[in-house]
């Protein structure tokens, strides 16, 4: 099992937050500056934050076009809210180097830096 460090910890937690508001822009950025420096602690949220934001963002533009096309209501409030809390449970856990796996994205596509990460 790994250990990470406050600042491992510190940083991972930080682009969970953020990736809260802004999607997948703080993993992206983190994952093209400096993608070889990560350590596994970060390099599994990195991707698991990643995968998940864009999955979000596929599923909410997708639910915004057919509300848009059908003319229906449609609930991207709830699902960006649904996205943020996930992203800010997954920041706590990230601080608090407690597994967390954002709904089937860690175990389908992080299982190797899972596995690295937490035994």
């Amino acid at each position: 099992m790994y250990c990470p460090t406050e600042s491992e910890r510190r940083s991972a937690a930080a682009v969970q937050a953020l990736a809260g508001v802004l999607f997948f822009i703080p993993p992206l950025i983190r994952h093209l500056l400096r993608p070889f420096s990560l350590t596994p602690y970060l390099r599994y949220w990195n991707r698991v934050c990643l995968i998940w934001s864009l999955f979000a963002v596929v599923i909410i533009a997708t639910v915004w076009v057919l509300g848009l096309i059908l003319e229906f209501p449609s609930p991207v409030l709830v699902l960006f809210l649904v996205h943020l809390v996930f992203c800010i449970v997954g920041s706590l856990s990230a601080y608090f180097a407690a597994p967390f796996r954002y709904w089937l994205i860690g175990r389908a596509f992080c299982q190797e830096e899972l596995e690295a990460v937490f035994g």
